[in-house]
């Protein structure tokens, strides 16, 4: 679990910088887009960043108004489904509130990569999780979808 903190962590203090790319092809075609308890909501700065050491992949999303955040991790790299458990999780940043799968007996949700391209670093998929604050409040994410986010690996 610490690992998995280090790991958001890391991805939300590089976000700004692997975000801005001087290629304005890979700004214009990327997106990042969720329904957060059943309102629309779009990332404008999306960052993914895998990390060879832990073998986690870290997508995160912030909106311009700085408002809402969400970060999407999963162990491993590649196509494929990964169902959430305590390595595979979604994390929502509200206001001053924290949601998070984590928090959760039973974490539910999951992450489909549908393109995982290494060449050209980029990453696409879909994603729906349930997650909860500290005090036991939920919040649903559906309908989350992500396209061609520049993947960087350290």
């Amino acid at each position: 679990m610490k690992k998995t903190l280090f790991i958001v962590l890391v991805a939300v203090l590089i976000m700004p910088l692997v975000s801005c790319n001087k290629d304005d092809n890979n700004i214009l075609s990327t997106s990042f887009s969720a329904k957060i308890d059943g309102t629309s909501w779009n990332g404008d700065l999306v960052a993914a960043i895998h990390s060879t050491d832990v073998n986690i992949t870290t997508i995160t999303a912030t909106s311009t108004s700085g408002t809402n955040k969400i970060l999407l991790s999963f162990q491993g790299s590649g196509k494929g489904t990964y169902s959430f458990d305590n390595y595979n999780t979604g994390t929502v940043y509200s206001g001053s509130t924290l949601f998070s799968s984590e928090y959760l007996e039973t974490p539910d949700g999951e992450i489909v990569i549908t393109k995982y391209d290494e060449s050209s670093n980029k990453i696409s998929g879909t994603f729906s999780f349930t997650a909860m604050d500290f005090y036991g409040n939920s919040c649903t994410v559906s309908s989350g979808k992500f396209e061609n986010v520049l993947l960087e690996t350290y």
